[in-house]
């Protein structure tokens, strides 16, 4: 079995990293708490460092739950190649890890757009929650709210997307036995570091 780190893992890794020490000369905000009367996760309008993110795969269901251990960027161009980057590094509502990459081509535009990993390479998009390891083969989003800043944040990225994962084909590069419909939504605003 061989190990390959795909480019948005690799590029979140970095990306993270970068963060982190660029927050360190920065006062922290602190994550809002739904327990303490915060913006809970289900918020529609995602404001300033919150965000949403819902995912179903397949008929199962998982929602990124912000709290204090929850990361995530959403931006642009910071490697020089204009391209879009949203990490998740978090966990959902049944305390599950979850990481969920991606790395599209240019800025996200209002409307819809489709993506595939027949033109982007199977790790343009990745997914690991609960069980599931997969790579997106196709994906269409819905985008109502794309507000990027001139540092290249997107403050807010607000969606809807559908499309089709698979399981990794670990083996020989043998194609995947499985095809799983997923669907979501998502509110990011800014960063959590």
């Amino acid at each position: 079995m061989k190990t390959i780190i795909p480019t948005a893992r690799l590029f979140g890794l970095t990306t993270l990293l970068f963060l982190v020490l660029l927050s360190c000369k920065k006062e922290k905000t602190p994550a809002p708490n739904p327990q303490s009367g915060g913006t809970s996760i289900n918020s529609p309008n995602c404001s300033f460092n919150t965000g949403h993110f819902k995912i179903n795969i397949h008929g199962q269901s998982f929602e990124l739950v912000v709290d204090s251990e929850t990361h995530y960027t959403n931006l642009y161009n910071w490697s020089g190649y204009e391209e879009s980057h949203f990490v998740i590094y978090g966990k959902d509502q049944n305390t599950n890890p979850m990481y969920v990459g991606f790395a599209l081509p240019g800025k996200f535009k209002l409307g819809s757009t489709s993506y595939s990993a027949d033109s982007l390479g199977s790790d343009f998009f990745e997914i690991d929650i609960d069980t599931f390891s997969l790579y997106v083969s196709n994906v269409v989003f819905n985008v109502t709210i794309s507000d990027l800043d001139v540092d290249g944040i997107y403050k807010p990225l607000k969606a809807t997307y559908t499309g089709k994962a698979h399981s990794y084909p670990w083996y020989n590069g043998q194609a995947p036995s499985d095809t799983l419909n997923i669907s979501g939504n998502i509110c990011i605003n800014g960063f959590i570091m």
